[in-house]
């Protein structure tokens, strides 16, 4: 993926993998961006991915469960005003 070959590209010029993660905002958010972070100052680079893993993952069943829920309504409105 581009971002992934991006990031292997950051890392392999020596930054670090946090300033890779930093030009897509939108795919790790700050809060993941400082997560990865913390874990290259402190050693804990390891526990800190499968933290943001875990986090992203939540976030994304979220997402799933509000799409779902909105569905029928939106699908009721469209009905009654069409």
């Amino acid at each position: 993926s581009l971002v992934a070959a991006h990031l292997q590209a950051r890392i392999d010029a020596g930054f670090p993998l946090s300033e890779g993660m930093r030009d897509f905002p939108r795919v790790f958010g700050p809060v993941g961006i400082t997560l990865v972070k913390m874990g290259e100052i402190n050693g804990q680079l390891i526990a800190q991915l499968a933290q943001l893993s875990a986090w992203m993952e939540r976030d994304e069943k979220l997402r799933r469960k509000v799409l779902s829920a909105l569905t029928y309504p939106t699908f009721a409105l469209v009905i009654t005003f069409g």
